[in-house]
């Protein structure tokens, strides 16, 4: 069927098929005339035959049923019932889609993003179309989008109040922190007081500018074709009393002291032989050479146990972190065992 649409007041004769005969030229005088009688024709829709001289045979007429006439008065507004009748007198390109009058891109626009009607809206937040779907682009101060849907927006708002004082996983006393709407403890740096401050599994580890440990050097001396063995940080002490070192910094003492702490001693006895005690008067009522640092009696802060031995035939006292040492000295030198010291650090 081929159709022919004629707009009123302004009309535009527009013939889907190749004109030859049978249109009416509206730039012709005749046409103006014929456009004038037609402006003050009302708007209707008839079927009516005309010879095209092309579809025809031998220019004979084509029937009514291949084409259709119709009049269109532009001068009345389009309601939502005529919305779809505006598509048949006007095209949109590309992915453009008319909505309401007008060609638009529903691949970003906001007021029709993806189709009519759809506008892009964010709750709590402003929003982007991209291509065709609607995207958080931003929330506003203290509302956060945790489940990357559009639908519900910004939809948690943060409550939390940051540099507020809490307390840390490990127990120390932290510093709140608000992120994405959740709160958190930032635990302290660490410090020197034999606990685990900054939450990092150790205690009183060295870092730039904090140094909480000293280590013990372990130093030996033959007497009589006999082994004896002293304990000191200071390398100077233990040469003044004719000791050699033999194991530098072989474990480690606390500078500081803290809950449960007590201090490790250089001391000894009547025989000139040097042991170590936790005891102020050595547990022999006699005054230590010195102080070396704070040991913990019942362990813990990763600490590990310092074993004491004693060799019967020289009272020559061992101390050592390392239990194969301990099976070592028993069973080829003849010590014995005399328990954990107290617990040490095998790290600085």
């Amino acid at each position: 069927m081929k159709t022919i649409i004629l707009l009123a007041p302004y009309f535009v004769l527009l013939c889907l098929s190749t004109c030859s005969v049978g249109c009416v030229d509206i730039v012709s005088d005749q046409g103006l005339e014929a456009a004038g009688q037609m402006a003050s024709t009302p708007v209707v829709e008839r079927e009516e035959t005309y010879d095209m001289g092309v579809d025809g045979v031998d220019g004979a007429a084509l029937p009514a049923s291949d084409m259709r006439l119709e009049y269109v008065d532009m001068n009345t507004p389009l309601d939502s019932s005529s919305a779809d009748d505006a598509q048949v007198v006007s095209s949109c390109y590309g992915s453009q889609v008319q909505c309401r009058g007008e060609c638009i891109n529903v691949d970003d626009d906001m007021r029709h993003c993806g189709g009519c009607d759809q506008a892009c809206i964010i709750s709590n937040g402003s929003g982007v179309c991209r291509r065709g779907r609607c995207e958080i682009e931003s929330c506003e101060p203290r509302f956060f989008d945790q489940d990357n849907n559009s639908q519900n927006g910004c939809e948690y708002q943060d409550l939390c109040t940051p540099d507020q004082t809490c307390l840390s996983s490990c127990g120390s006393q932290g510093t709140s922190r608000c992120s994405q709407g959740a709160l958190s403890c930032d635990p302290p740096p660490e410090i020197c007081n034999l606990k685990d401050d900054d939450c990092d599994g150790q205690c009183d580890e060295s870092s730039p500018g904090l140094v909480c440990k000293v280590g013990v050097h372990r130093a030996s001396k033959v007497f009589n074709m006999k082994t004896y063995h002293a304990y000191s940080t200071q390398q100077a002490t233990l040469n003044n009393l004719g000791y050699d070192i033999e194991r530098r910094d072989y474990f480690y003492l606390s500078q500081e002291s803290g809950p449960n702490a007590v201090s490790l001693r250089l001391c000894q006895d009547q025989m000139s032989r040097h042991f170590l005690s936790t005891q102020s008067d050595c547990g022999i009522n006699q005054a230590p050479i010195e102080t070396l640092g704070y040991v913990l009696p019942e362990g813990g802060c990763h600490s590990q146990p310092l074993y004491h031995l004693i060799q019967p035939q020289t009272g020559n006292h061992l101390y050592t972190i390392d239990p194969d040492e301990v099976a070592l000295a028993i069973e080829m030198y003849s010590y014995v065992d005399h328990g954990t010291l107290s617990f040490v650090w095998r790290n600085p």
